[in-house]
């Protein structure tokens, strides 16, 4: 048994060309890859023939031999070896699609041509500051396949006397403007937003057209694992998200001003007067990538105050509270505790939207107890300002922001109330997790909760004002 130890594809043809030397069949050679631990046989039988000459390879074969190696996987140097093993003894059907080492040699090429390709459109240079030293460039990139050697050969000769480096987690590549060379794997450079990088955003933005969206084939060119190291990526999912609402950051008339008051049909105030200190709000680093502050809405004499979590994508994009679905679901659950939405305050506990960028779209994460924390400033505001009697908390970040507290939510039918001053606080269950708990009766439970909250805080709040 010999147990050859290789580390790239050079290597790999000194130690094949040594072995076919030697009449070595593939199941006496063990590469140490098959299943991720050293063979049995290989501690007792290390032994590697001698060297030999270099095989003659057709170049084709060699280039074929040369891609399925840059496959990272089970097997990565075995199958290699299998399929030359059987060319050099005429059994030319291990390049076939059908055959069984054939086809699994034919995808690991083309994964690793489209592993190639894509780290040439995806891959992007940053520019140091003029008074660092060489390299001018530098660039980080995170291929699924170890196809450094193949692009760097391309930037190389594309990139003219311009100094580079780029850095993997495989390894690395440095073009002096003359020589190439490859080194080890370099932790990733710090990113600074460049002005070639701030005119690329701002060229992509004003590019965009929501008209023609198509996000499964978005998504075919443009995987959401590249996402991460494209200075676009953070802007897609907010563009994607306005395109699918039918607006666009170009067309977009802007809001009104949260300073001022807009005014229901019945003539009562619908919003506070929170100032531009809403608008320009940096208590935590949610507003970065926001596209607005979510304020409070409902008349400002409201008997109920409704508090939900934090503003969603929806409300993110429009700056209104339970403007979306979920509002749509929070209104039917009003109706059948017999409230109107337009007689109470609704309002968010967290006023901008946490979320992280997953394949082109956002996806909503907890806000914590920093963030809770960061916007109490505004809840107490509008607890103050709006003189109701009765709070309904949903959920229990909501809960946690109105009495300060951690509250465990309710497990009983009954509804849960808790003092607040003068005020009575009503804790329930989020609408989002009455309307999408994979348990149908938890969820016929939450919403039977949530509608007994409602009329519970209603009654109070109406009883009390007589």
């Amino acid at each position: 048994m010999y147990a050859p130890r290789v580390n790239s594809f050079e290597t790999w043809l000194a130690a094949a060309s040594t072995l076919i030397a030697a009449e070595a069949a593939p199941p006496l050679v063990d590469w140490g890859d098959t299943d991720g631990i050293e063979s049995l046989f290989a501690a007792s039988h290390a032994a590697t023939p001698s060297a030999s000459t270099p095989l003659d390879l057709p170049e084709s074969l060699r280039q074929r031999l040369e891609e399925a190696c840059c496959y990272l996987g089970k097997e990565r140097w075995s199958l290699p070896y299998r399929v030359l093993w059987r060319c050099l003894h005429d059994d030319w059907a291990a390049l076939l699609p059908g055959d069984a080492d054939g086809s699994p040699f034919a995808r690991r090429e083309r994964a690793v041509r489209g592993a190639a390709h894509a780290m040439k459109g995806f891959l992007r240079f940053q520019e140091r500051p003029t008074n660092t030293h060489s390299p001018r460039f530098v660039a980080w990139y995170e291929p699924p396949h170890d196809v450094l050697q193949a692009v760097a050969r391309h930037f190389a000769e594309r990139m003219g006397n311009n100094t580079w480096l780029i850095a993997t987690p495989l390894g690395s590549a440095n073009w002096d403007g003359k020589r190439l060379a490859f080194g080890p794997p370099l932790s990733k450079p710090a990113q600074n937003e460049d002005l070639i990088e701030a005119l690329w955003l701002d060229y992509y933005r004003s590019t965009f057209n929501p008209e023609r969206l198509n996000p499964g084939l978005m998504q075919a060119h443009l995987p959401g694992e590249q996402q991460r190291n494209l200075p676009e990526g953070r802007l897609i999912p907010a563009l994607i998200s306005e395109a699918q609402l039918g607006q666009s950051r170009q067309s977009r008339a802007p809001l009104p001003s949260i300073a001022k008051n807009a005014t229901c049909a019945n003539g009562r105030e619908a919003r506070l007067s929170l100032g531009n200190e809403l608008e320009n709000c940096r208590r935590c680093s949610l507003w970065e990538h926001a596209t607005y502050p979510v304020g409070g809405s409902g008349p400002i004499n409201a008997r109920v105050i409704i508090v939900g979590e934090q503003a969603d994508d929806h409300d993110d994009l429009i700056g209104e509270p339970f403007s979306g679905e979920l509002g749509r679901f929070l209104e039917s659950l009003l109706n059948a505790a017999g409230v109107a939405r337009e007689e109470v305050y609704l309002t968010h506990a967290v006023k901008h939207f946490r979320f992280e960028s997953i394949q082109l779209q956002r996806r909503y994460r907890a806000p914590t107890p920093a963030h809770i924390n960061a916007c109490h400033y505004w809840l107490e505001q509008e607890l103050a300002q709006v003189p109701a009697l009765a709070i309904v908390a949903l959920g229990r970040s909501a809960a946690q922001a109105v009495l300060q507290t951690e509250v465990p939510l309710p497990m009983g039918e009954a509804p849960l109330v808790m003092p607040l001053a003068e005020k009575r606080v009503f804790v329930t269950w989020h609408p989002a997790y009455a309307q999408k708990t994979a348990n149908p009766q938890a969820r016929t439970a939450a919403q039977a909760h949530i509608v007994a909250s409602l009329r519970h805080a209603w009654q109070l709040a109406t009883s009390l004002q007589h």
